[in-house]
């Protein structure tokens, strides 16, 4: 026999959303914190931009995959634990490389 959490029928959706939310939040904070950027040579500076447009496009076609074809509906019914797991890393990978791409491009003096 199964075990489940107690909770009434409508509360776990609303639970997932909100961990959903958290973790994407995370993302977004660790995306901001590229302090490995500055030490970078130039020749690694441009290897690190080419390498983040490629992961950055990859990840969003991932994305774009994912949400826009009957594909999430077959992961949802197949696992949804999977599908959350294989989106968030979809959308880390959109951001954080995004914004590795940005912060090697444009690099921040520290004052």
């Amino acid at each position: 026999m199964r075990q489940h959490f107690p909770c009434l029928p409508g509360e776990t959706k609303l639970i997932a959303s909100l961990l959903f939310s958290v973790a994407v939040l995370l993302i977004v904070v660790n995306s901001f914190k590229q302090n490995w950027v500055v030490y970078l040579s130039r020749r690694e500076k441009l290897y690190s931009i080419t390498y983040s447009a490629l992961l950055f496009l990859t990840f969003l076609g991932l994305n774009v995959l994912i949400t826009q074809t009957h594909l999430e509906h077959m992961l949802v019914v197949y696992h949804p634990p999977l599908q959350s797991f294989i989106q968030l890393n979809a959308i880390f990978g959109v951001v954080y490389f995004g914004m590795a791409f940005v912060s090697t491009l444009f690099p921040h003096a520290d004052g």
